[in-house]
């Protein structure tokens, strides 16, 4: 495992990125998705970014293609229901963890973006920290095995973990697929808005309570360096290399 430990989300992305370039190995992907073969760098075991202060005023690197604006767009789609039609993404985070899909009468599901599934933020990790401030069972999952196990594209961001240690909100993500150059930025300032979401609603209970780091783990961490080669342009810029 390759670790980093930075200050803040930009920071990290542009170190894991130069991590990529410079120790990658070259794999000629084959995604049965919608990447088809595709090359990239991937290194050979999984990459951890711990960050001390997720929400700083350095959570998006200049080279971020989609900037600022594209990271708040995604933060607010990690926070809506979005309800599943032929229109829709093959899934999102906000209904896997917000509104979890448990089983209805017959073959009917309730939940994933109908509002009536499990809200694992509330119930599992919210409630759960305000009554067991201690707990280590303050967790949200997006796997669902009916619907994933034969999927082509299911949930990169596997689990989410909250820890209060030292008057402080941790939050961990697992990741098994993450596509560094292109989605861990917004990936990383998307949960850190949602950490602090849940540090705030948290107060009323624990009053002390303060933001705390964010760890990511992917398990498999790579970037699309061909597909997205004018994003990687602009990386080598800002780093020089």
């Amino acid at each position: 495992m390759w670790v980093i430990t930075v200050d803040d989300i930009a920071t990290g992305h542009e170190a894991v990125i130069k991590l990529l370039l410079t120790k990658g190995d070259m794999i000629d992907l084959e995604d049965r998705g919608y990447n088809k073969a595709q090359l990239t760098f991937e290194y050979p075991e999984p990459v951890c970014i711990h960050i001390n202060n997720p929400i700083s005023s350095h959570m998006c690197s200049e080279a971020l293609a989609m900037g600022i604006r594209g990271c708040e767009a995604y933060y607010e789609q990690l926070t809506s229901l979005h309800p599943m039609n032929e229109t829709a993404a093959t899934y999102y985070y906000s209904n896997r963890l917000g509104d979890y899909p448990r089983a209805g009468p017959g073959y009917y599901r309730e939940g994933n973006g109908t509002g009536n599934g499990i809200n694992q933020i509330y119930k599992s990790i919210i409630e759960r920290l305000a009554n067991q401030p201690d707990s280590r069972r303050a967790i949200a999952i997006t796997w669902v095995p009916q619907w994933d196990i034969q999927s082509d594209e299911p949930p990169c961001v596997q689990i989410m973990q909250c820890f209060i240690r030292d008057d402080r909100l941790n939050m961990i993500l697992y990741i098994r697929s993450n596509d560094m150059l292109s989605a861990w930025g917004e990936n990383a300032f998307g949960f850190a808005r949602l950490q602090h979401d849940i540090c705030m609603s948290l107060k009323e209970k624990h009053k002390g309570l303060m933001m705390g780091w964010l760890e990511t783990i992917s398990a498999s961490a790579h970037m699309y360096w061909k597909r997205d080669a004018e994003e990687l342009k602009k990386f080598r810029r800002v780093l020089g290399v």
